[in-house]
């Protein structure tokens, strides 16, 4: 069925598959170009200092995650993957959004929404908490039905093709295979060149969108750039005090992460804790640093900083966290995040 072909009633359309998975095809199509641009037009993206990075997530993925041997190896070439994941999510959109080439998009969608299961969706309990593992199994009745035709350019591209073929008007059995095998070569022809211009259109745009983007948003104040660990994280010691300095003749502990011209009042400095979890360092007060984990005491996402409000909050399910103490303020967290001590040595930053 072609965007010409119609049917009795409304009723009579939903009783086949193809009018029956429409609005499935085209929510997954929109939301899939819409994640590929977002990823494609953002600068922080691949910014390894940027908490919410595909790099960020992947050092949190190791630590739970089926593919954990695998990860050390994509994080080693995250741009090209930042980007084949972007343009594959581009792909996908389109193929569904058009109907061209619908149950390979499907496909792909499904394997790169069970990707994403495996990896940053991991850990998260209950597992319909996750939105991967739901997206994965919403692609499968597209990879089983495709498009049924229903405003599907490929299938118009085909019946085009068929009336300009000089066909004898027979059943598909009786047709010489030849003149089908001609027919085919032709609509995969048109087919492919329509999902290549869409796809090159739909890439310009995100490109286009990046350029005009303005600088990252990251809310570091100054670049680090992040090592894969692949070992379980352990606890790190918790001091009361928020930073302490020593006299000239101690010797510092600890590992340097910054200098206190890169954690301003009102910013947060992303860095590698001793133990490889990701971290933030704050000035909460003038001459005040304190540090906390950015794993989230809740499934174990990554929090970003919000300056604004003098907090850390939790993309997954907006749990939020005091900058000063660290508590959970909101949402579902399961107590505050973890603390490290921090010392000051005239204007180094050293993390226990």
């Amino acid at each position: 069925m072609a965007f010409s072909d119609s049917v009795a009633s409304w009723r009579d359309r939903f009783s086949i598959s193809g009018w029956a998975l429409l609005p499935l095809r085209l929510f997954l199509g929109f939301t899939m170009v819409y994640a590929g641009f977002l990823k494609i037009s953002d600068r922080t993206f691949l910014d390894a200092s940027n908490p919410a990075s595909m790099q960020a997530q992947m050092l949190h993925a190791m630590k739970s995650s089926p593919l954990s041997a695998l990860l050390p190896h994509i994080y080693e070439h995250a741009a090209l993957f930042g980007w084949l994941i972007s343009l594959g999510e581009v792909a996908v959109g389109v193929s569904l959004l058009l109907g061209i080439w619908v149950r390979l998009g499907a496909v792909g969608g499904f394997l790169l929404s069970f990707s994403f299961f495996l990896t940053v969706s991991w850990g998260t309990t209950p597992y319909f908490f996750g939105p991967d593992i739901v997206f994965m199994f919403a692609f499968i009745p597209l990879v089983l039905a495709g498009d049924g035709g229903v405003w599907s350019l490929a299938s118009s591209i085909r019946a085009a093709v068929v009336r300009t073929s000089n066909l004898p008007n027979r059943p598909v059995e009786q047709i010489a295979p030849a003149k089908l095998a001609e027919v085919d070569r032709r609509v995969l022809l048109r087919t492919g060149g329509v999902a290549v211009g869409a796809g090159l259109i739909a890439v310009a745009v995100g490109v286009i969108a990046r350029s005009f983007g303005g600088s990252s948003s990251s809310t570091t104040a100054a670049k680090t750039t992040p090592t894969p660990s692949t070992s379980a994280s352990s606890s790190a010691s918790v001091s009361p005090s928020a930073s302490a300095s020593p006299t000239p003749t101690d010797k510092p502990s600890g590992t340097k992460v910054a200098t206190t011209s890169q954690v301003a009042v009102g910013t947060a400095f992303a860095f590698d804790a001793p133990d490889g979890s990701p971290a933030f360092m704050v000035q909460p007060q003038a001459g005040t640093y304190m540090a906390w984990s950015r794993v989230c005491t809740h499934e174990g996402c990554t929090v970003d900083f919000d300056g604004g409000q003098s907090q850390f909050a939790c993309p997954c399910h907006g749990a939020t966290f005091s900058e000063d103490t660290g508590d959970c303020t909101g949402g579902p967290g399961q107590g505050p995040l973890q603390k490290y001590t921090v010392v000051k040595a005239g204007n180094d930053l050293y993390v226990a």
